[in-house]
């Protein structure tokens, strides 16, 4: 499934679906919505810091990560991409993890993998 998002509307409920508008996704009723653990590949833009430059040609760049879609909210997606694997390491140490938090505004498109 993959799913713009229209700059102007960030509320995604990802739970059910990605699709950003009222208007259900034609790709919807084929396939299942992404869900809270699945894999993803999400495009975005991403912030640009500046100095002694041409501010002309200053603009937010297009970024991509993979990674296993955590948590979201009505702001923003949280996205892991290194978790631990076993079970065993204790549980001071499964709470650190790798990734990245996006705010839903900056999110272009995101799809489910594998």
């Amino acid at each position: 499934m993959m799913t713009s998002n229209k700059h102007d509307e960030n509320k995604w409920d990802l739970s059910f679906s990605l699709h950003s508008s009222s208007e259900p996704s034609p790709e919807s009723s084929r396939q299942k919505p992404i869900r809270r653990g699945d894999a993803v590949a999400v495009r975005y833009f991403d912030h640009v810091l500046y100095r002694d430059s041409d501010l002309t040609i200053m603009k937010p760049t297009v970024r991509e990560a993979i990674g296993w879609l955590e948590d979201q909210n009505d702001d923003f997606i949280r996205l892991v991409w290194e978790r631990y694997a076993e079970p065993s390491i204790s549980e001071n140490s499964r709470i650190r993890s790798t990734g990245i938090a996006l705010r839903k505004c900056d999110v272009i498109e995101i799809a489910r993998i594998g």
